[in-house]
């Protein structure tokens, strides 16, 4: 399932965060294009452009706390459905109500989505960016950008 899961979301645009100067995340959405003097990104269905000279950082894709989160939820919900699906209150050696079953299912599968999570985000390369606000750092990021941009599906 974790697979499946990454496979759809590899598929989509690249995710981007953007610091300014003094480190704060301002903008995020998905890399749509850049310019000689910005990067655009999509962001609830509306273009966001945000001009070099206001970027500091630049960071792709997703945090790893969102990786882990996203895989807590579904190591939860798969196993607290499997509990629930093969509770057996009257089994012989090891009967266990529905309540019981979705309860084990959450906490089981909660910990075992967190550690899968953990890894997966542990090992996955996210690009840093460091711009600055300076045009010359802004160059050389572009032309790595460009390639994310070319990735895109054609519409």
């Amino acid at each position: 399932m974790l697979l499946i899961t990454t496979t759809i979301q590899s598929q989509k645009k690249t995710f981007v965060r953007i610091f300014d100067l003094e480190g704060k995340k301002t903008h995020t959405g998905f890399l749509a294009q850049t310019s000689d003097s910005s990067i655009i990104l999509l962001s609830n269905k509306s273009t966001i452009e945000v001009p070099i000279d206001q970027i500091g950082v630049i960071k792709l894709r997703r945090s790893i706390g969102h990786t882990i989160l996203v895989s807590t939820l579904i190591g939860a919900g798969s196993l607290a459905i499997l509990g629930a699906a093969t509770a057996d209150p009257d089994a012989w050696i090891f009967g266990y109500t529905v309540g019981e079953g979705v309860a084990a299912g959450l906490l089981v599968g909660g910990m075992a989505g967190a550690g899968i999570g953990g890894i997966i985000g542990g090992t996955l390369r996210r690009p840093i960016f460091t711009i600055a606000g300076k045009q010359i750092n802004w160059e050389a990021a572009k032309k790595t950008l460009q390639l994310y941009v070319s990735l895109l599906p054609k519409q």
